[in-house]
């Protein structure tokens, strides 16, 4: 099961990134580094730190793009069809992901692969990745500002990772508690498991329905899948 929900988040990766930033990442892909965990990397409309904020990305985030711009001390960048600028020193090379995406390429060139749209999923799934997977996505949090991710159904326990205002491709665990006056859902999101406040979840009956229809294309040998070991690897 583990394994499972594990192929299913790597998979949503290339059901909700959009098709313009993947075929833009032919190069390098990276990923932040130097937030503390449970911050955000907060993402600048211009560079400089008085520009309206556009998201804060994750701690932890991986599939960033490096655009052509830079100005000392500041990158412009892609992450989550959403463009912005960063510190330039708070990015790093992520090997596993650049290679995800270099199969990805190699397989929508490849002539003899006539399903492209099941490049980039992961090859021997278990069936069950094939089910239906309800996808929720953030509600109720003001844009800039984050979904905290707790390590247990409690105010004050370790922030696992900070969710972003408009985040999705969140699945839930099914498992509920009610602490502190809040009515907790245990979910994984990005490779993170954690707890999160239900009011902040909304079913997106959108995302699940296109995530279903591209699993149920790609349950069959057709077509050409990356390995995806190295990504596993890291988790």
């Amino acid at each position: 099961m583990k394994k499972s929900i594990f192929l299913i988040l790597v998979a949503s990766i290339f059901i909700s990134l959009p098709m313009k930033l993947l075929m833009a990442a032919t190069g390098d892909v990276y990923r932040v580094t130097g937030v503390a965990p449970g911050e955000g990397l907060v993402m600048y409309r211009e560079a400089n730190t008085k520009s309206p904020t556009v998201i804060k990305i994750p701690h932890n985030a991986s599939w960033v793009i490096k655009r052509p711009e830079s100005r000392p001390g500041w990158q412009r960048i892609s992450w989550n069809d959403q463009h912005g600028w960063v510190e330039a020193g708070k990015l790093s090379f992520d090997r596993a992901a650049t290679q995800v995406v270099a199969d990805r390429n190699q397989c929508l060139k490849d002539p003899t692969v006539t399903n492209k749209i099941c490049c980039g999923f992961p090859p021997g799934a278990e069936s069950e990745i094939f089910k239906t997977v309800k996808v929720h996505s953030v509600t109720g949090i003001r844009k800039g500002q984050s979904l905290k991710m707790y390590s247990q159904p409690a105010l004050g326990t370790r922030v696992i990772v900070s969710i972003p205002h408009n985040g999705t491709w969140i699945v839930k665990i099914n498992k509920t508690a009610h602490k502190d006056g809040i009515n907790w859902e245990k979910i994984s999101w990005g490779g993170n498991r954690g707890w999160v406040n239900a009011l902040n979840l909304q079913f997106n009956p959108e995302l699940t329905t296109a995530g279903d229809l591209k699993r149920k294309q790609c349950s069959t040998p057709a077509g050409c899948a990356p390995d995806f070991s190295a990504l596993e690897k890291k988790k």
